[in-house]
């Protein structure tokens, strides 16, 4: 039950990261600058989702980690805590700021610079967790989810 837990939550957490980061460019690339603003603030409420998902994987990582040993589960715990850390100090303030923008605001150098800042962090996010899930399905042996 708690490799389900585990699992669950970080397959949904990265799940989050790629409609983010998904959202983001088509927002960018084919709407007007409200609906822009719109896609980031619903990003800002998604990521209530997001952080206690990252927890519990995190979470519940810890706990079937001191289960077992190996250099495959310390790589597991040091990419889940820059997963927590990046999320937290980088993600959600750059999410926080472009939602908190006007649409006035949506075409100056900043916001892009903000928007670049945040896509990048997203796509490193979403390699970090893919990493992480593709560890962890070689600790539990289920190799079919490595094809």
């Amino acid at each position: 039950m708690k490799t389900l837990l585990h699992a669950s939550a970080g397959i949904f957490a990265a799940f989050f990261l790629f409609i983010f980061f998904s959202a983001t460019l088509v927002a960018e690339l084919y709407y007007s600058p409200n609906d822009v603003i719109a896609v980031q603030q619903s990003i800002l409420q998604a990521m209530w989702v997001y952080i206690p998902l990252i927890f519990v994987a995190g979470g519940m990582g810890y706990v079937l980690g001191n289960e077992r040993k190996g250099n495959i589960v310390e790589a597991k715990k040091k990419r889940m805590l820059a997963i927590i850390l990046v999320s937290i100090f980088l993600l959600f303030p750059s999410v926080y700021a472009l939602a908190s923008q006007t649409a006035d605001y949506v075409r100056n150098a900043v916001f892009y610079g903000v928007e670049v800042l945040e896509l990048i962090v997203t796509a490193l996010l979403m390699i970090l967790l893919v990493l992480n899930v593709r560890d962890g399905a070689k600790l539990t042996g289920d190799m079919s989810t490595m094809d």
